[in-house]
């Protein structure tokens, strides 16, 4: 059974709803200002706009309209964990509540699809990693209702819709992690083409490609290298796990050797002692978004629209490197990683599949392949 695999990624099997509403601790009291923990801080202006870290994120009638409102709420298919650091930023920032109601991605379309042909769509916001296809398909039945966050400029043209209904917060990558009580530096690959060395065989970690953001690898090295890639690796007698956790566990236990993962994975493993390292391939990495836009029937419209110019903002972007991911800002770097800043992604040879026509279309055909290939149950 092919399972789900970032870690933000809600990987339950029954219909179950969780609803996370972060607490006022910490909050900013409504004019005050907080501190903002990786940004440079907010504040308040003369004029009673919302400025964090030098940009103005809020005129003073949103802020002050949203501060009326009091909260917003977000779907999302991330789980309410996951999200709860950046509810807690958020809230600390604004002094905007935000409740998470996340819900199975294989449930959340749907879920948001009967409430929109009934006029009861509860969110005020979306924010999901369903990959780029899908979340059009919600723009198209008119989950969005467009709406251009003031520093929306900042971020890339191929990060965002050109009609504004959503854009990318954050953006994962794929890298290569190693054990480096088993493997030296000197001695770990650099690419995705030294992976088919024959000293790693039987000795790679690897994901179920069943999964959106895990079928972006097997797309990338397909795309760049041809069908001879995937030929090659599956003589490599990779083993397969189900879902990211035993995938990086096998290698921060010294089972395996090394493994391709988000850089989220190795992150936290590193956190929590264990002896890893990464490295960006030299060969060019795949990344995956998540998208946020306004739901168009938002109770909370200007909470809405404030959550939407805080993710835009360099605040809002720099929350996306504490947990392992890319701000999809230019020049903004990336998670820091065993003491070491990472690049920004315009800096990283990065191929944004998602967007590429053939990431949809060559799926029902190339994701069977490639599960047949590598022996992996469909």
């Amino acid at each position: 059974m092919i399972k789900p695999f970032s870690r933000r990624r809600v990987m339950w099997a029954g219909a179950i709803i969780a609803v996370a509403a972060v607490s006022a601790c910490g909050a900013s009291a409504p004019g005050g200002s907080s501190s903002s923990g990786s940004s440079g801080g907010s504040s308040t202006s003369s004029k009673g706009a919302l400025v964090l870290d030098g940009q103005t994120v809020a005129s003073a009638s949103l802020l002050a309209q949203a501060r009326k409102e009091g909260s917003l709420t977000m779907y999302t298919s991330i789980t309410a964990a996951s999200m709860a650091a950046t509810a807690q930023k958020f809230q600390q920032d604004t002094g905007v509540k935000m409740n998470v109601v996340s819900i199975p991605s294989n449930m959340l379309d749907q879920r948001m699809l009967t409430e929109l042909s009934g006029h009861k769509l509860g969110a005020d916001v979306v924010f999901t990693g369903d990959g780029y296809p899908a979340v059009q398909s919600l723009e198209k039945a008119g989950i969005f209702t467009p709406y251009c966050a003031p520093l929306l400029s900042d971020i890339p043209a191929k990060y965002k819709q050109p009609n504004c209904a959503f854009f990318a917060q954050q953006l994962e990558i794929s890298v290569i992690s190693y054990n480096t009580q088993l493997v030296k530096e000197s001695q770990a690959p650099t690419s995705w083409q030294d992976l088919l060395q024959p000293q790693w065989k039987g000795q790679i970690s690897f994901s179920d490609a069943g999964e959106s953001f895990i079928y972006l690898l097997p797309y990338f090295w397909r795309t760049k290298y041809g069908l001879s890639f995937w030929n090659k690796l599956a003589t490599q007698n990779i083993k397969f796990s189900d879902s990211g956790a035993p995938t990086m566990d096998a290698v921060s236990r010294g089972q395996l050797k090394v493994t391709m993962t988000p850089v989220n994975q190795p992150l936290m493993a590193a956190q929590k002692g264990a002896p890893v390292q990464l490295v960006i391939p030299t060969d060019g990495v795949p990344s995956f978004a998540y998208f946020t836009g306004l739901a168009s029937e938002a109770k909370n419209p200007a909470a809405g629209k404030l959550f939407l110019n805080w993710s835009a903002s360099k605040a809002g972007q720099m929350e996306a490197a504490t947990i392992g991911d890319w701000p999809a800002m230019n020049g903004l770097p990336g998670p820091v990683f065993n003491g070491k800043q990472l690049p920004p992604l315009n800096k990283i040879n990065n191929l944004f599949a998602e967007m590429q026509p053939s990431y949809a279309t060559n799926r029902t055909t190339w994701l069977p392949q490639w599960q047949k290939l590598m022996k992996i149950p469909s």
